[in-house]
Protein backbone atom coordinates (compact mmCIF):
# COMPACT_ATOMS: atom_id res chain seq x y z
CA UNK A 1 0.00 0.00 0.00
CA UNK A 2 0.94 3.90 -0.82
CA UNK A 3 2.29 5.72 2.32
CA UNK A 4 -0.58 7.79 3.65
CA UNK A 5 1.40 11.56 2.86
CA UNK A 6 1.37 9.91 -1.01
CA UNK A 7 -2.07 9.19 -0.99
CA UNK A 8 -2.98 12.80 -0.11
CA UNK A 9 -0.75 14.21 -2.53
CA UNK A 10 -1.98 12.23 -5.67
CA UNK A 11 -5.56 13.08 -4.13
CA UNK A 12 -4.75 16.70 -4.50
CA UNK A 13 -2.79 16.30 -7.46
CA UNK A 14 -6.14 14.84 -8.91
CA UNK A 15 -7.94 17.32 -7.82
CA UNK A 16 -5.53 19.96 -9.68
CA UNK A 17 -5.88 18.18 -12.55
CA UNK A 18 -9.56 18.00 -13.14
CA UNK A 19 -9.96 21.65 -11.93
CA UNK A 20 -7.88 22.86 -14.47
CA UNK A 21 -9.63 20.59 -17.09
CA UNK A 22 -13.35 22.45 -16.30
CA UNK A 23 -11.22 25.80 -16.30
CA UNK A 24 -9.69 25.37 -19.57
CA UNK A 25 -13.22 24.10 -21.06
CA UNK A 26 -14.79 26.88 -19.04
CA UNK A 27 -12.26 29.68 -21.40
CA UNK A 28 -12.68 27.68 -24.53
CA UNK A 29 -16.40 27.76 -24.40
CA UNK A 30 -16.42 31.79 -23.63
CA UNK A 31 -13.66 32.49 -26.50
CA UNK A 32 -16.11 30.51 -29.00
CA UNK A 33 -19.23 32.29 -27.63
CA UNK A 34 -17.54 35.68 -27.38
CA UNK A 35 -16.19 35.79 -30.52
CA UNK A 36 -18.99 34.54 -32.38
CA UNK A 37 -16.82 31.57 -33.67
CA UNK A 38 -20.24 29.38 -32.08
CA UNK A 39 -23.45 30.21 -32.86
CA UNK A 40 -25.48 29.27 -29.74
CA UNK A 41 -28.07 26.40 -31.50
CA UNK A 42 -31.34 26.92 -30.20
CA UNK A 43 -32.53 30.68 -30.26
CA UNK A 44 -35.95 30.85 -29.56
CA UNK A 45 -36.65 31.71 -26.13
CA UNK A 46 -38.99 28.88 -25.05
CA UNK A 47 -36.26 26.41 -25.53
CA UNK A 48 -33.87 28.89 -24.18
CA UNK A 49 -35.67 29.25 -20.64
CA UNK A 50 -36.18 25.25 -20.30
CA UNK A 51 -32.74 24.74 -21.21
CA UNK A 52 -31.57 27.19 -18.45
CA UNK A 53 -34.01 26.67 -16.10
CA UNK A 54 -33.50 23.08 -16.40
CA UNK A 55 -29.35 23.73 -16.37
CA UNK A 56 -30.26 25.57 -12.94
CA UNK A 57 -32.05 23.21 -11.47
CA UNK A 58 -29.60 19.84 -12.69
CA UNK A 59 -26.56 21.70 -11.29
CA UNK A 60 -28.13 23.15 -8.17
CA UNK A 61 -29.54 19.30 -7.54
CA UNK A 62 -25.93 17.88 -8.09
CA UNK A 63 -24.53 20.40 -5.26
CA UNK A 64 -26.39 19.09 -2.98
CA UNK A 65 -26.43 15.57 -4.29
CA UNK A 66 -22.44 15.56 -4.36
CA UNK A 67 -22.41 18.05 -0.35
CA UNK A 68 -24.94 14.79 1.01
CA UNK A 69 -23.01 11.92 -0.42
CA UNK A 70 -19.87 12.91 0.26
CA UNK A 71 -20.83 13.28 3.97
CA UNK A 72 -22.46 10.32 4.55
CA UNK A 73 -19.04 8.36 2.98
CA UNK A 74 -17.17 10.54 5.26
CA UNK A 75 -19.19 9.68 8.59
CA UNK A 76 -18.96 5.69 7.25
CA UNK A 77 -15.48 5.66 7.12
CA UNK A 78 -15.29 8.06 10.82
CA UNK A 79 -17.54 5.05 12.09
CA UNK A 80 -15.03 1.87 10.79
CA UNK A 81 -12.26 1.29 13.19
CA UNK A 82 -9.85 0.76 10.03
CA UNK A 83 -6.10 1.61 9.68
CA UNK A 84 -5.90 4.68 8.22
CA UNK A 85 -4.50 3.16 4.81
CA UNK A 86 -8.08 1.82 4.40
CA UNK A 87 -9.95 4.84 5.74
CA UNK A 88 -7.78 7.31 3.34
CA UNK A 89 -8.56 4.89 0.20
CA UNK A 90 -12.46 4.97 1.43
CA UNK A 91 -11.55 8.65 1.57
CA UNK A 92 -10.46 8.81 -2.01
CA UNK A 93 -13.79 6.76 -3.10
CA UNK A 94 -15.83 9.39 -1.55
CA UNK A 95 -13.47 12.42 -2.89
CA UNK A 96 -14.13 11.31 -6.24
CA UNK A 97 -17.53 10.72 -6.73
CA UNK A 98 -18.05 14.13 -5.38
CA UNK A 99 -15.86 15.36 -7.38
CA UNK A 100 -17.16 13.56 -10.54
CA UNK A 101 -20.77 15.10 -9.51
CA UNK A 102 -19.33 18.54 -8.88
CA UNK A 103 -17.56 18.17 -12.37
CA UNK A 104 -20.89 17.10 -14.48
CA UNK A 105 -22.58 19.98 -13.12
CA UNK A 106 -19.78 22.46 -14.19
CA UNK A 107 -19.55 20.93 -17.47
CA UNK A 108 -23.59 20.72 -17.66
CA UNK A 109 -23.98 24.22 -17.55
CA UNK A 110 -20.88 25.38 -19.88
CA UNK A 111 -22.26 23.20 -22.76
CA UNK A 112 -25.86 24.89 -21.89
CA UNK A 113 -23.76 28.06 -22.04
CA UNK A 114 -22.74 26.94 -25.64
CA UNK A 115 -25.79 25.64 -27.02
CA UNK A 116 -27.74 29.15 -25.51
CA UNK A 117 -25.28 31.61 -25.27
CA UNK A 118 -26.86 32.72 -21.76
CA UNK A 119 -23.72 33.84 -19.88
CA UNK A 120 -25.39 32.97 -16.33
CA UNK A 121 -24.85 29.48 -17.08
CA UNK A 122 -21.30 30.25 -17.65
CA UNK A 123 -21.29 31.85 -13.90
CA UNK A 124 -22.91 29.08 -12.51
CA UNK A 125 -20.13 26.99 -13.88
CA UNK A 126 -18.03 29.50 -12.34
CA UNK A 127 -19.51 29.58 -8.90
CA UNK A 128 -19.33 25.87 -9.22
CA UNK A 129 -15.61 25.69 -9.78
CA UNK A 130 -14.94 28.11 -6.90
CA UNK A 131 -17.08 25.70 -4.78
CA UNK A 132 -14.78 23.09 -6.43
CA UNK A 133 -11.42 25.10 -5.14
CA UNK A 134 -12.88 25.71 -1.43
CA UNK A 135 -12.90 21.70 -1.05
CA UNK A 136 -9.23 21.09 -2.63
CA UNK A 137 -8.04 18.73 -0.15
CA UNK A 138 -5.19 19.08 2.06
CA UNK A 139 -3.29 17.21 5.06
CA UNK A 140 -4.91 19.51 7.95
CA UNK A 141 -8.31 19.18 6.11
CA UNK A 142 -8.11 15.22 5.40
CA UNK A 143 -7.21 14.47 9.04
CA UNK A 144 -10.00 16.67 10.56
CA UNK A 145 -12.40 15.01 8.38
CA UNK A 146 -11.21 11.46 8.82
CA UNK A 147 -10.61 11.97 12.66
CA UNK A 148 -6.76 10.93 12.12
CA UNK A 149 -3.67 11.94 13.72
CA UNK A 150 -0.54 13.64 12.26
CA UNK A 151 1.19 10.46 13.61
CA UNK A 152 -0.68 8.16 11.96
CA UNK A 153 -0.34 10.00 8.78
CA UNK A 154 3.39 10.04 8.62
CA UNK A 155 4.05 6.31 10.01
Amino acid sequence: MQHPVSTIKALSMLHSSLLVGQILFGVIAFYLVYSSNVTPVFINPEVVIIIHSGAIGIAVAFIIASFTLYKKKVEKICSNAEPVQKKLASYHTASLIRWAILESSALLCIVCFILTGRYSLLLLSGIVLLYFIYIKPSTKKIMQELGISHEEVNE
